[in-house]
């Protein structure tokens, strides 16, 4: 059927006065091939639309699942690297607290090694000032005597090579005067005062000691004596220990 848009097409030549009309042949016409065309151009673009569109949303999918990966990638390289940190900071801490420690052991043993030197030079100077003999042997390193008129001072310094055992040892000190006495030659005791003051006192002094022992005292000379000597004895019990004699002249 014929519309206005759809030119009819006439076959045969032009129809002279009084002629049989022209056949008129029908085609599908322009229109419906352009309409044709243009739904079919419509769903072309409608379809590149979608899929662009539908590439649009699942690019933009894909980059945000990256995006997720990425930060907890990165989280995890974080959390690692905040580990390392923690390890080279305790690394570092005891690192110091064993140089502290090194230093302070250096020190102490520094010290020590002083120490021990200081030790032997005493125990060199003691193995000196200690007699060589048996232990608990007992000797005189020193013994000074003072006249003061009718009173001596003394002082003295005991040594003792000491036993194996540690014992210390419990004895007592006497003095002897050796002079003479009504044109007499005598050894007569000697009374140890408390002070010079002191009239009276006794003729034996005990004594404690392990290695040494330094005392210092005074002792009564009997009336009208005439002092030639002095004799120390030191007594363990009834056992005679040592035995030391001091002549004239004595120091002043």
């Amino acid at each position: 059927m014929a519309t206005e848009d759809d030119e009819p097409l006439r076959s045969g030549p032009p129809s002279q006065g009084g002629s049989t009309p022209p056949t008129v042949l029908s085609s599908p016409g322009r229109g419906w091939l352009a309409r044709h065309w243009a739904a079919l151009l419509l769903g072309l673009i409608v379809g590149a639309v979608a899929a662009y569109v539908w590439g649009q949303q699942d690019l933009s999918a894909r980059v945000e699942l990256a995006l997720a990966d990425a930060k907890q990638t990165r989280q995890v390289l974080e959390s690692e690297l905040q580990a390392q940190r923690n390890r080279t900071e305790n690394l570092q801490s005891q690192l110091l607290l064993e140089q502290g420690t090194r230093q302070g052991l250096e020190t102490a043993l520094k010290t020590a090694q002083a120490e021990l030197g200081q030790a032997r030079e005493k125990v060199a100077f003691f193995d000196q000032l200690l007699p060589s003999g048996p232990g608990g042997a007992v000797s005189v390193r020193g013994l000074d005597i003072v006249p003061q008129g009718a009173i001596l001072s003394y002082r003295v310094l005991l040594t003792r090579q000491a036993p194996s055992s540690g014992t210390v040892f419990e004895g007592r000190l006497m003095f002897e005067a050796k002079g003479k006495q009504g044109g007499k030659e005598v050894e007569l005791p000697l009374e140890f005062l408390a002070d010079a003051k002191a009239t009276e006192g006794s003729t034996e002094r005990p004594v404690s000691f392990e290695w040494f022992l330094r005392q210092e005292g005074f002792l009564k000379l009997p009336p009208n004596f005439e002092l030639t000597g002095l004799v120390l004895r030191v007594y363990e019990g009834k056992a005679l220990r040592l035995s030391h004699t001091l002549d004239l002249p004595l120091a002043s």
